[in-house]
């Protein structure tokens, strides 16, 4: 993911601390020496739901590190040896067949995606990912389809 989520966390947490800061940054129109400003105030008074935002983000932070596990678990095809893998442990026609159908299946499922997805209140953008995917399923069917011819001439 770009940006990665630790950075991520780390940019919205530094905003909201300077947000939240705001009002302890503001002077008293009378400015009276042993009155603590009424704007820092705020912040103490408010403070369980100052918790609350830090906890939604953090959920929302899951969110996205759950779609995260799930899209990596997908790329991971990317790094397989498809033609030695076949090589090695295709036998029977069924093999290719199988996994032919297999392969399209999953790609029906990534082209049902959204190219945006909404995880709380972040929008991410999957048509990077998509494309990549696609190029990837494209590049195995074509291993599928000539190493099934060649195990028919075999």
């Amino acid at each position: 993911m770009n940006p990665p989520l630790e950075d991520l966390k780390k940019t919205i947490y530094k905003e909201i601390k300077s947000f939240i800061s705001i009002p302890s940054l503001i002077r008293n129109f009378i400015d009276e020496e042993n009155e603590p400003s009424y704007y820092h105030t705020i912040i103490q008074e408010n403070s369980s739901l100052i918790k609350i935002v830090y906890d939604k983000l953090n959920v929302a932070i899951e969110n996205l590190k759950d779609l995260q596990k799930k899209l990596t678990e997908t790329m991971g095809l990317s790094y397989v040896d498809f033609e030695g893998f076949i090589e090695n442990n295709f036998t029977k026609m069924e093999d290719w067949r199988y996994n032919y159908d297999l392969l399209r299946q999953k790609r029906k499922e990534i082209e049902k995606l959204d190219d945006v997805m909404k995880i709380d209140c972040f929008k991410i953008n999957l048509t990077p990912f998509k494309i990549f995917i696609d190029d990837t399923f494209e590049k195995v069917f074509d291993v599928l389809l000539t190493g099934g011819d060649y195990s028919l001439i075999k």
